[in-house]
């Protein structure tokens, strides 16, 4: 992957990078699609992409299950939506760790390597 120079779009390649990853679904699917050439920048941009649609689906499925529990008005329930909170905050604070890293291995060069989701964003970068 070439990780120097200067990219399709004009911009530094570090600076394609984490702007891929910073804005991450949107700022993926942006320089997932104008990007070009620079097979570093793709596979940021399309790690951005899936990070983000694996978080919106967990967000979705996290909220209806608070509000279904919720709407139950036991005291099951209530723990219930306790625990959806409870799971929604720790998924919250994953996807921070997750984010800063890849903006830290952006910003430095580097790949955040996840197994299985890093190998599908390559897959995607190198087509």
């Amino acid at each position: 992957m070439s990780e120097t120079g200067t990219t399709s779009c004009g911009l530094p390649v570090i600076v394609e990078a984490f702007l891929a990853e910073f804005f991450c679904l949107i700022g993926g699917i942006i320089v997932f699609v104008l990007e070009k050439t620079n097979i570093y920048c793709k596979a940021h941009a399309a790690n951005a992409i899936i990070w983000g649609i694996i978080y919106c689906i967990m967000w979705v499925v996290i909220v209806i299950a608070g509000a279904i529990a919720g709407a139950a008005g036991s005291v099951v329930s209530t723990i219930f939506s306790i625990i959806c909170a409870i799971i929604g905050f720790i998924w919250f604070i994953i996807w921070i760790f997750n984010w800063l890293m890849a903006l830290i291995k952006a910003s430095s060069e580097e790949f955040f390597a996840v197994p299985g989701i890093s190998s599908l964003a390559l897959k995607w970068a190198e087509k």
